[in-house]
């Protein structure tokens, strides 16, 4: 059993040096290695702290991969996909985040899959997205809501996963009858 798990974290680690080699066409596979080694701590099998583990094999400091998890599980790995197009900062990408939809860029109703073949276009688009207001559409809307219920479908088992869906049903029923603006 010890074996298989030191296979595993060597594995894992291998992964994410990879894929550090690589960064820019893996920034999310990479932060979801980290993020995976964090979750199942099986660094620790190594003797060493997080912190230690973090210097040792990632070549960063914990601080540095604790925010790169933080941003994974906050943004998912769209936000590393687009990172590796376009120099985007958490804050500016909490404001793009209603025009993100899935692995797509919605401006002025078109979808602009994040892709490298997209990038020029994507790279204007941030540019005007963050000088000016987002303005939402509905279109865009609903590629964010069937996202956020993928998401909610896969955390399923996860116990707060009814305590969303009821504050957000709480809201949305709000939302209905509350006169139109």
């Amino acid at each position: 059993m010890e074996q298989d798990t030191q296979f595993e974290l060597g594995t894992a680690v291998g992964r994410s040096q990879a894929f550090a080699v690589i960064a820019n066409k893996c920034s999310a596979a990479q932060a979801e290695s980290m993020h995976r080694i964090h979750e199942s701590q099986t660094y620790k099998s190594t003797g060493l702290s997080w912190e230690d583990f973090c210097i040792q094999h990632f070549g960063l400091s914990r601080r540095r991969v604790d925010e790169i998890i933080q941003r994974l599980e906050e943004f998912g790995t769209t936000y590393f996909q687009l990172c590796d197009l376009v120099r985007i900062s958490p804050e500016d990408y909490r404001r793009l985040a209603p025009s993100v939809a899935g692995e797509t860029l919605d401006i002025g109703g078109e979808s602009i899959p994040i892709a490298p073949e997209n990038a020029a276009r994507i790279r204007q688009a941030v540019a005007t997205l963050k000088s000016g207001p987002v303005q939402p559409n509905l279109r865009s809307l609903l590629r964010r809501t069937d996202s956020w219920i993928a998401d909610a479908a896969a955390l399923h088992g996860d116990s707060g996963v009814r305590d969303l869906i009821a504050s957000t049903l709480q809201k949305l029923t709000a939302l209905e009858r509350a006169p139109a603006a």
